[in-house]
């Protein structure tokens, strides 16, 4: 009951160029917030939402797209600068934002055909500080996926999904600990119901 509304102010100036099968689009902004809210741990161990003060976000944001059929490339990056302005933090104190990587990365890599198809996935986060004194951090994580889909009939597809497959030890939230290497295995058949006559 005692949260403050986050009210933010943004400007952005970006390009996008669309070819036939390619696009590219860039675009640089710079936000700044009162009043930011963030879930921290408080003393009693319970995760609490709070208004720790006010934040500078500049950043930029770029993604390529490349399609060469069958196959399909996307990678995309995100770069955010933030800086605390909250109690006796300054701009020139130079300290982040808690959770907010300052370098983001995502890319896929993709195959598709009438029988057969399939992807990989690489995600890359640096580190991310877990407090506005940016003593302590959770470090960076680097996560490898991939994903096989096999078409054996008109209605049966054989699927295999792999998650984590570096079996990175990396934590979203801090103390919370994500699952490492899974995979799925699996058989999909497609029933076609008739529809119903009176």
């Amino acid at each position: 009951p005692d949260l403050d509304p986050e009210t933010a102010y943004c400007a952005d100036l970006g390009y996008r160029w669309e070819g036939e099968r390619d696009s590219l689009s860039i675009s640089a902004y710079a936000r700044y917030s009162k009043g930011v809210i963030l879930w921290q741990e408080n003393d009693d161990g319970v995760w609490r939402p709070s208004n720790f003060g006010d934040a500078l976000y500049p950043g930029l944001e770029a993604e390529l797209l490349v399609s060469r059929s069958p196959w399909r490339f996307v990678v995309s990056y995100s770069f955010i600068r933030s800086y605390v302005l909250s109690g006796d933090l300054e701009y020139r104190d130079d300290k982040r934002v808690p959770n907010v990587p300052v370098h983001s990365l995502d890319a896929a890599a993709s195959y598709g055909s009438k029988s057969i198809a399939g992807s990989i996935k690489v995600s890359y986060k640096g580190p991310r500080y877990l407090t506005t004194d940016n003593k302590a951090y959770l470090p960076s994580l680097f996560l490898l996926g991939a994903d096989l889909k096999w078409r054996i009939g008109e209605d049966i597809t054989v699927f295999w999904e792999g998650n984590n497959l570096l079996n990175e030890r990396y934590e979203s939230v801090q103390d919370y600990p994500m699952p490492g290497f899974s995979m799925t295995v699996g058989l999909q058949y497609l029933l076609e119901s008739e529809p119903k006559s009176r």
